[in-house]
């Protein structure tokens, strides 16, 4: 009788062990569904087209943009090279990675680390949008309060890496651009990054000295190309770049370099 009592104990425990690994597994396959689903959400609400015009190679999108964009020079191997908060910076493509970095002299503070999290690290903190993050926690805090910088990364879809200390800033893409549209993004994304660390928020940001041989009705909009003679223009409040009032509704800001400014006036 007791050795029967012993089995059936065992048998409960071995299938109590069973079900809580069934459950498990479950539960870890349902959280990287809703993990994927996200993530496909995500792309399919971007759009599908650009305003910039056709794609072309990472460093034919560089020549183009430092045609249009006079505060933009061509750097190294086809990249771009620029200063921006009294920082020199340089945009690089090393193997299927965009680099975009600034010397900060020792003006910088604590070191922070902030990268896309892995689905597993997701799928285990049940937050399928988490930042895997190393380094000085308050100014983690402060950088991403609000969360519209968090927002910026997470939307531009691509895993990341972004390290800052008191002499360098580094943002890695883990992908080339894919147009111009979107190489543009990612080095004003970079911009407000480095705005937003204490003690270079209150530098100017930069200017594109091209924009002021614009008139209303002469040139071009920086956002769609088309001439500003046709529809109506609206002019940035921050630094008076022209823009179509109806590309201004769309992009929702200046689309002048790193100005980010959304009031428009007349």
């Amino acid at each position: 009788m007791p050795g029967s009592e012993f089995f059936v104990l065992a048998a409960l425990v071995v299938v109590g062990g069973l079900l809580a690994t069934v459950i498990g597994l479950v539960r870890f396959l349902l959280r990287a569904g809703d993990v994927g689903a996200r993530r496909v959400g995500a792309a399919l609400s971007r759009p599908s087209y650009t305003l910039f015009g056709p794609t072309g190679s990472p460093e034919e999108l560089c020549r183009r943009l430092v045609q249009k964009h006079a505060a933009l020079g061509p750097g190294v191997h086809g990249g771009l090279a620029f200063t921006g908060s009294g920082c020199r910076g340089r945009l690089d493509f090393i193997s299927d990675r965009t680099e975009i970095r600034f010397e900060l002299d020792d003006r910088g503070g604590q070191a922070l680390e902030v990268s896309t999290a892995s689905v597993l690290s997701q799928i285990a903190e049940d937050d399928p949008e988490a930042f895997r993050v190393r380094g000085s926690e308050s100014l983690y805090r402060r950088i991403f309060a609000g969360g519209e910088l968090a927002r910026m990364l997470r939307n531009w879809g691509m895993p990341f890496e972004w390290k800052v200390d008191a002499s360098t800033f580094t943002l890695t893409i883990h992908a080339l651009p894919g147009d111009e549209e979107e190489l543009w993004r990612w080095l004003k994304g970079a911009f407000r990054l480095l705005q937003a660390i204490p003690g270079f928020e209150e530098d100017a940001p930069i200017q594109i000295p091209s924009v002021s041989r614009y008139s209303a009705t002469e040139g071009e909009c920086q956002v769609c190309g088309v001439t500003l003679g046709q529809g109506a223009v609206v002019r940035c409040r921050r630094c008076a770049t022209p823009h179509h009032e109806d590309c201004w509704t769309y992009t929702g800001q200046c689309s002048t370099f790193a100005c980010s400014e959304r009031n428009w006036i007349r």
